[in-house]
């Protein structure tokens, strides 16, 4: 049993009196007499506990995604005949944020109460619920029974999926705009001529049909067919430089939830799409199909890809990428140039992958280097944190332009703009026709 708050309070002020008792005889009756009827308090409230008995079960939702809020619900129920005060508290992995640590309610006789708390994974895989702690308010209110009931519960973390979630919801090309997306049209630059339509503002002038314009009296377009089952290779960077977190979640988790979006993409576009993820060894590798399986095989190797500590070997990735990938393509490698080492060794590295491929590199930026910038420093440490930030984008910035020199596509963008950055610039190497 412990004993509640206000019970723990009486007793320390009943601490005083006691003292006082031998200078005021009369005054240690009195504490005696409130003594006596706190035992007694004491000892009906715990007897009237012990015939309280609590059921519970804790319901999972199906599935969870990283980085993403999850629900948790705790269902309660007893066997008394007057509502019950109790505390719970769930043990979740570790690995697990919640701003909810201890849940409260008043259960009613005899029916179950449904609790809930959100929880946020902040890594992909299998992870264990283990014990529900509950401490059950006596109802004289003098003291609580703690009790715990083991409810052991697995539930498996995927990468966040809600990007090809909202594709599937989309009405036909209408609502892709909603999302972010800039041009969903397989309409491109390719020779096979497709239909006409209106005239829409950007339209090449050489895509002009004067004939349909003058018999419609109207600006009229011709519209070609990009070339279709054209080589999509997504690149993901597991090495050391992917570890940070940012918004609670790793680089390399953001990385994985941005390829997937663009892999389905890319393969409802009939495109043929590969994956390798690489640390200082391959890691996995996914041949390059434009079947909706290859989805799936996608989709397990990212789910299994675990961070290395480790260097990326670059000149290993090139050879890799080289003997498995013959044909050009588009090479989307998710990664981070904050690093000054990774960044040299890639450096040399990219001019000879864009001799073969159109190179994207696709970096993701902490926003909190954003932030510092745009305040104005009132101490000592924020002018050096302001200085550090400034530094750091300074460098960021000039990698960026080294690359581009080299004839590399560079999107350096914050998480939350990394899955759109992707599919645009896929999109937009389709339009133009560079593949």
């Amino acid at each position: 049993m412990i004993f509640s708050r206000w019970l723990w309070t009486t007793l320390a002020l009943l601490s005083i009196p006691t003292l006082l008792g031998g200078f005021f005889p009369g005054l240690l009756g009195i504490v005696l007499g409130i003594d006596a009827f706190l035992v007694a308090l004491i000892l009906v409230d715990g007897w009237l506990l012990k015939n309280i008995q609590i059921d519970a079960s804790r319901i999972l939702p199906p599935k969870m995604l990283v980085g993403v809020s999850n629900k948790i619900k705790i269902r309660v129920r007893h066997n008394s005949k007057r509502v019950v005060q109790i505390d719970l508290v769930d043990d979740f992995p570790d690995l697990f944020l919640s701003a909810t640590r201890k849940l409260k309610a008043d259960i009613q006789p005899k029916t179950w109460t449904t609790l809930s708390y959100m929880v946020k994974p902040l890594q992909r895989g299998r992870f264990a619920f283990s014990t529900l702690h509950i401490r059950i308010r006596g109802p004289l209110g003098a003291v609580w029974k703690q009790i715990e009931i083991p409810l052991p519960e697995w539930v498996t973390v995927f990468p966040d999926l809600r990007g090809p979630q909202k594709l599937l919801t989309a009405d036909a090309l209408l609502n892709f705009s909603n999302l972010g997306i800039r041009n969903f049209r397989q309409d491109g630059s390719g020779t096979e001529f497709s239909r006409l339509r209106d005239y829409s503002p950007g339209d090449s002038l050489r895509d002009i049909d004067w004939k349909a314009t003058a018999r419609h009296r109207k600006p009229t377009t011709r519209v070609h067919e990009s070339e279709r089952s054209q080589l999509v290779l997504i690149a993901v960077d597991a090495s050391r430089v992917m570890a940070p977190l940012v918004k609670g979640t790793s680089k390399l988790d953001h990385a994985i939830n941005a390829a997937l979006f663009l892999a389905f993409v890319a393969l409802k576009n009939k495109d043929r799409v590969g994956l390798i993820v690489f640390s200082d060894e391959l890691i996995s590798y996914v041949p390059p199909r434009s079947d909706r399986e290859n989805y799936k095989y996608i989709a397990d190797a990212l789910y299994k890809v675990n961070l290395h500590l480790s260097y990326f070997d670059w000149n290993h990735f090139f050879l890799e990428t080289s003997k498995r990938i013959r044909r050009r393509s588009l090479l989307c490698v998710f990664t981070d140039t904050g690093e000054e080492e990774h960044f040299g060794n890639m450096h040399k590295v990219f001019p000879l992958l864009t001799k073969r491929h159109l190179s994207l590199c696709l970096n993701i930026r902490d926003a909190i280097h954003r932030d510092i910038l745009y305040q104005t420093p009132k101490s000592p440490d924020e002018a050096w944190q302001y200085a550090v930030a400034s530094e750091t984008l300074s460098r960021r910035e000039l990698f960026k332009k080294q690359i581009e020199r080299q004839g590399t596509v560079v999107a350096d963008v914050e998480h939350d703009q990394l899955p759109l950055a992707a599919v645009n610039h896929y999109l937009e190497a389709k339009r133009r026709g560079l593949l």
